[in-house]
């Protein structure tokens, strides 16, 4: 048996017969469309108000801190309501063996072939779970790096003339100011580079952008593109199969 041979009996396909592999349930997605559209506002909004763009600054500020509450908010729902698919994640996304060092080897799982070995044939790629080692890491330093921009975040907040919407007021030294506004910025910084990462290799890079569909479509993917780059993942799917009528 090669090495990219799957065996699950049920994840073969046929002539006429198609199968899509669900990735991403709905309530998932959700919640990484409000954690996108929260990040992404909060970011261009930040980068405004770090440039001293002349624009309303009050008003400015006000967005950045209501979708910095989407952001944080919206994981934190998640959490609760669906805690058995975060800590199929976490599980996931915290587990490291030979086949993660593989995928680093690669090297970082093939995506740099095309710059570092033009002309060559591709590096194997062992097989990688539901996400690959680069998806862990990144999803690893976004949770964390989201922990520290909503705790620094809220802090700012609290400590601006009004508090945080009048609710909840916090008087805070120049020094302690200063070093939770720089942690702040360069957590934010560091967030803002992984996901731009993300972004690019989820959306954008041709070999790989049908990530983007499974999280902001129906969630599925193809079988052929998961047997490839998530064949470990896919042995374990009891995958149900959709017959396609070929019309021509």
């Amino acid at each position: 048996m090669s090495e990219s041979e799957i065996t699950n009996p049920a994840a073969q396909e046929a002539p006429g017969l198609v199968i899509k592999v669900f990735k991403h349930r709905l309530a998932t997605r959700i919640m990484h469309f409000f954690v996108s559209l929260g990040f992404i506002t909060s970011a261009v909004t930040g980068i405004l108000l770090f440039f001293g763009v002349d624009l309303n600054r009050a008003v400015m500020a006000q967005i950045h801190c209501i979708m910095g509450l989407c952001f944080v908010v919206a994981p934190i729902v998640y959490i609760i309501v669906c805690w058995k698919n975060f800590a199929r994640f976490m599980g996931t996304a915290l587990h490291y063996d030979k086949d993660d060092w593989g995928w680093v080897k690669a090297p970082m799982g093939g995506y740099l072939d095309p710059f570092l070995f033009r002309g060559k044939p591709e590096h194997y790629v062992p097989p990688q779970d539901k996400y690959n080692t680069g998806q862990k890491g990144a999803g690893i330093c976004l949770i964390l790096g989201g922990v520290v921009l909503a705790a620094t975040g809220l802090l700012m907040w609290a400590n601006t003339a009004n508090g945080i919407l009048g609710l909840c007021k916090v008087s805070l030294s120049s020094g302690m100011t200063w070093l939770i506004w720089t942690l702040h910025f360069v957590v934010a910084c560091c967030t803002l580079l992984v996901f731009a990462v993300h972004f690019f290799l989820g959306a954008i890079y041709p070999v790989t952008n049908v990530e983007f569909f499974t999280m902001f479509g129906r969630g599925f993917a193809d079988y052929a593109y998961t047997k490839k780059k998530h064949g470990k993942w896919l042995e374990t799917l009891e995958i149900k199969e959709e017959r396609v009528v070929d019309e021509r």
